[in-house]
């Protein structure tokens, strides 16, 4: 009895092992599809990559990507929008980073632009951003925003500005890979 019960168990947990295998092995190499759990979008992003859904309402971003140690992260936010005024969001994004108060001021490094990136074929707007901090030095952020069928889409990508291109294109297989429902 108990040998069966071992043999059950290693068989058991031998399919479970094969079928996480076979589901990672689907798409891009290493990596694999997240699913909104409202059901708005679905996109793309390397396993390893350590991720907070968003748990309520109250929460601002409906994903976070903690990409490394070292201050790199991505977040996405959906949401419903009757606004189809792509270069006002943009206007008010920029505004933001002007207003931000305290010693660190953020500087436009480059855009908006408006042409380099598409989601689900809709224009993206984007900006460059970097600001020095005494405790990491320059950090860069990469910002991009669209509205795709009654929904904004902010994607905001930061890392210190040694490995910011490193990740970089990453990031951008991601947004490529957002499909908004």
């Amino acid at each position: 009895m108990l040998r069966s019960l071992i043999a059950f168990s290693f068989q058991l947990l031998l399919v479970v092992s094969i079928g996480t295998i076979t589901e990672y092995a689907f798409g891009q190499e290493g990596w694999t599809t997240w699913v909104d759990p409202e059901n708005q979008f679905t996109l793309q992003h390397p396993i390893p990559w350590y991720f907070n859904a968003r748990a309520d309402r109250f929460q601002d971003q409906d994903l976070y990507f903690y990409i490394d140690g070292n201050l790199t992260r991505l977040s996405i936010d959906v949401r419903n929008t009757t606004s189809t005024d792509l270069g006002g969001a943009m206007e008010r994004l920029i505004r933001n980073y002007q207003m931000i108060p305290g010693p660190i001021q953020a500087r436009l490094f480059a855009g908006p632009d408006y042409v380099s990136y598409t989601i689900n074929g809709k224009p993206v707007g984007s900006t460059i951003w970097t600001y020095d901090t005494t405790d990491v030095g320059r950090l860069v952020t990469q910002d991009f925003i669209s509205i795709v069928n009654g929904k904004s889409v902010y994607i905001s990508y930061t890392s210190p500005e040694r490995v910011f291109d490193l990740y970089l294109p990453d990031v951008l297989k991601i947004i490529q890979s957002i499909k908004i429902k």
